[in-house]
């Protein structure tokens, strides 16, 4: 009896022992899995993108006397939430959207030096010298730029270290092919998993009322329902044959986004601005920021930063593609525009699919970082941020004020996202919205008939508001405005 009780236990332990050594197998290889999703996702749904709500304006401030005018005269003036008051117009558009007062306008104002010079010293300054011994200083590291007619001095870094549209630069005369938008190509990133889901509500809106834009959309399916819709729009509907759908291949799709710019027949495209399928794009501002530049001579690369200014992302340890530890800026993946001059020279890097993709592996970073990647750090040019690009990764029904809409260049939606508390529909707030977030969530056609009231759908819309709801629909989500 006592032989047969422990010759048992040493079989016992065996079966014990195969068992446990299967389920420790099983556990460590969904934990790799679990912890390889975890990384993608970071990678890929824009995790990686610092939109702090404490990223308050940072304005660099330049003594007048242009002797100090060193870089231990520029301080940072950062501004906290409290004490705070908000202010109208322009001001407002700064980082993140944040509320600043009447003290970051003058801190601003007070960035430029404005000595006096005069149109025949022009040549003298472009030569960084001046005629008056008492002001004279090295401008190397200056730039001048015109102003209302008015020759200002500004510090280069400071140019790159304000948002576009407080740089203080003049926009260029547009001819009336430029000004409807001919010039520009939108292209849509899109799969055929969100053909339905995402892409009707840009047909309706925005999309119906590009202009002379080029408008390509690149997917990676067929849908004769979504192609007769692009046919009837004039959009260019692309299926990206070698991309996959997925996070994983949006390198593949970013660099056939690339290619298409390259043919011959759209060599007259200056500028390709590339767009998500959940962004809604104002044409208007957006041609307005562009005139700033010279596509065909200038290297330009717009967007909004994914990271604080003061805090550049880094070429990642052991990437093959810039030096490691090189710091950068990359703007978010949601929308950003290229001139031709930077297509030039981004082609021997992420000319094609094939290329872009072995770009982001030599990188190890998703496709819009792998681009701000290339740019800053091995081109080593500058993205010009825009703070009127507003991605999902915000908390747009409080990051967007309503009474600026109209200025915006781009703004997007997300739903179900528990990064912002019990935020369920993160939507824009439109002043007069004649939808209830119920029935437009994206709040896409809402902001269409803010900007194109004339719109017969909007007119039929806005008599049957006025009819059943007393002229407007009742909205909670705007009240913090």
């Amino acid at each position: 009896h006592l032989w047969r009780t422990w010759g048992l236990i040493p079989f016992i332990m065996a079966r014990i022992s195969y068992r446990l050594a299967v389920a420790l197998v099983l556990l460590i290889f969904c934990a790799a899995v679990l912890i390889q999703y975890a990384f993608l996702m970071r990678l890929h749904t824009g995790s990686i993108i610092e939109h702090r709500r404490d990223n308050w304006l940072k304005v660099p401030v330049i003594t007048a006397n242009p002797t100090e005018a060193t870089s231990s005269s520029i301080t940072s003036r950062g501004l906290s939430s409290r004490a705070q008051t908000p202010i109208s117009g322009f001001v407002r558009l700064v980082e993140d959207n944040a509320r600043t007062t009447d003290t970051a306008a003058e801190s601003h104002k007070a960035a430029t030096i404005e000595p006096q010079v005069s149109y025949s010293e022009k040549e003298a300054v472009k030569e960084g010298t001046t005629r008056d011994s008492t002001t004279r200083m090295d401008l190397k590291n200056f730039e001048v730029v015109w102003v209302n007619n008015e020759p200002k001095i500004v510090r280069k870094d400071l140019l790159a270290n304000v948002a576009l549209e407080k740089s203080g630069l003049t926009p260029r005369p547009l001819s009336s092919f430029e000004a409807a938008g001919g010039n520009i190509m939108f292209t849509i990133r899109t799969t055929h998993t969100y053909h339905h889901k995402r892409l009707p509500v840009l047909f309706q809106t925005w999309l119906s009322s590009v202009g002379h834009s080029k408008v390509v959309l690149v997917t990676d399916g067929s849908d004769s329902i979504i192609e007769n819709r692009t046919q009837e729009l004039g959009i260019e509907y692309v299926i990206a044959e070698a991309c996959k759908s997925g996070h994983s291949q949006l390198c593949c799709k970013a660099g056939e986004e690339l290619r298409i710019a390259f043919r011959e027949e759209k060599h007259h495209i200056d500028w390709l601005c590339h767009v998500d399928d959940d962004m809604y794009i104002l044409q208007r501002p957006l041609v307005s920021l562009l005139a700033y530049f010279h596509p065909r001579t200038e290297p330009v690369y717009i967007g909004r930063a994914g990271t604080a200014w003061d805090a550049p992302y880094k070429v990642r340890r052991g990437a093959s593609l810039g030096t490691p530890g090189t710091s950068f800026h990359f703007a978010v993946g949601g929308m950003y525009c290229l001139s031709r001059a930077m297509l030039t020279r981004l082609q021997p890097y992420l000319g094609n699919g094939e290329v872009f993709t072995d770009s982001c592996l030599k990188a190890l970073e998703p496709e819009d970082v792998t681009l701000g990647l290339v740019i800053g750090a091995v081109l080593n040019l500058t993205l010009r941020r825009t703070n009127l690009i507003h991605t999902h990764g915000l908390h747009l029904s409080t990051q967007v004020d309503p009474q600026t809409l109209e200025r915006q260049v781009a703004v997007s939606y997300g739903f179900g996202s528990t990064q912002w508390g019990n935020v369920q529909y993160n939507a824009i707030c439109v002043p007069g919205s004649l939808y209830a977030v119920i029935e437009d969530e994206t709040q896409f056609k809402s902001l269409h008939c803010l900007l194109y009231p004339e719109t017969d759908w909007c007119v039929k819309r806005k008599a049957w508001v006025e009819a059943h709801m007393g002229g407007r629909i009742r909205s909670d989500r705007c009240t913090g405005w």
